[in-house]
């Protein structure tokens, strides 16, 4: 018992080696961040970038009913999105090293970004195509309930007169 404690105190405490590990890993998520496409999509909004992408193919497909729903599916594709922790992130380290549960999903947070990260292609592939045949059936639905008056042209976003 003696020897484990006096290790410790040579080493620091095991919180101490948790936080430098997690930072640790944050870094290498960072690099592996920064080398992928998702740096490259927009500099400013990578998230908004993906998530407008994905509403684009749907509109090219379907006669969206109005821009306000375009736009809403935009922010709820985004949302989704932002819960995969792929956008760009500052850490509050002090919050994190203040709150172990904080630096728990942090943990999390890190590690699911890297493997996102890591395998970007086809993660997000898979992500299409899980969402793909929802937002069809969503416009789809929609389309029974407007008539062309109120339709936006694909793709553009503008209203018809």
């Amino acid at each position: 018992m003696w020897s484990s404690n006096l290790g410790q105190w040579l080493r620091g405490s095991s919180k101490n080696h948790e936080l430098r590990e997690l930072r640790a890993a944050w870094d290498r998520s960072q690099a592996i961040w920064q080398a992928s496409p998702i740096a490259f999509i927009d500099a400013k909004d990578p998230v908004g970038a993906l998530a407008l992408e994905i509403n684009k193919d749907a509109w090219n497909r379907h006669a969206i009913p109005n821009v306000a729903i375009a736009v809403a599916m935009g922010h709820c594709i985004a949302d989704l999105l932002s819960a995969e922790a792929i956008g760009k992130i500052k850490p509050k380290w002090d919050a994190i090293e203040g709150d172990v549960s904080a630096a728990v999903e942090f943990r999390s947070v890190v590690a699911h970004r890297t493997k996102y990260a890591s395998d970007f292609a086809r993660l997000h592939g898979a992500f299409r195509t899980q969402l793909q045949p929802a937002l069809d059936a969503f416009f789809e639905a929609l389309s029974d309930f407007f008539d062309d008056r109120h339709r936006a042209v694909p793709a553009t976003g503008a209203a018809y007169p």
